[in-house]
């Protein structure tokens, strides 16, 4: 019996340790990028090319929003343009409104300072031609501007 006996020891020994796997001392570890591998780099590529469209689309969007704004700032300093050049049309060029600075920010302060010097007591003293012309007409057709009657 010494046979049996030694094989009967390696059936218990292999049947007792069956769940056990081989090697498992030593950690199994495997490289990130497979030598040889054509998949792997055929789908980096892909990633890579997906990855550099969305940032073109990106930047593309980015400049069209840039042009749009510039686009609406031009039609805005366009429009305060012709704004001020209806004051100045209705103030009779008592003073220059080409000064003014459109790019800067607005200062109240700087703006009231400004105005003043444009329409100051010269400004009010000077005579209107369309107001006389205006008051002229009143007189004629009998209006009275300020006449109000006085009533109990």
């Amino acid at each position: 019996g010494g046979t049996f006996s030694d094989r009967e020891d390696d059936f218990e020994r292999s049947h007792n340790f069956r769940y056990e796997e081989a090697g498992a001392a030593r950690v199994v570890s495997h490289p990130r990028q497979v030598e040889g591998s054509l998949r792997r780099q055929a789908e980096l590529g892909r990633k890579r090319q997906a990855k550099a469209e969305a940032s073109e689309r990106r930047a593309a969007l980015k400049e069209k929003k840039a042009a749009e704004l510039r686009r609406l700032k031009n039609l805005k300093k366009a429009e305060i343009l012709e704004r001020l050049q209806a004051i100045e049309k209705v103030s009779g060029g008592a003073g220059s409104l080409e000064g003014v600075d459109l790019s800067g920010d607005f200062d109240p302060d700087a703006w009231d300072k400004q105005m003043a010097a444009v329409f100051n007591d010269d400004y009010y003293a000077a005579a209107d031609p369309e107001l006389a012309a205006e008051l002229e007409a009143a007189e004629e057709a009998g209006v009275g501007w300020g006449e109000e009657e006085a009533g109990g």
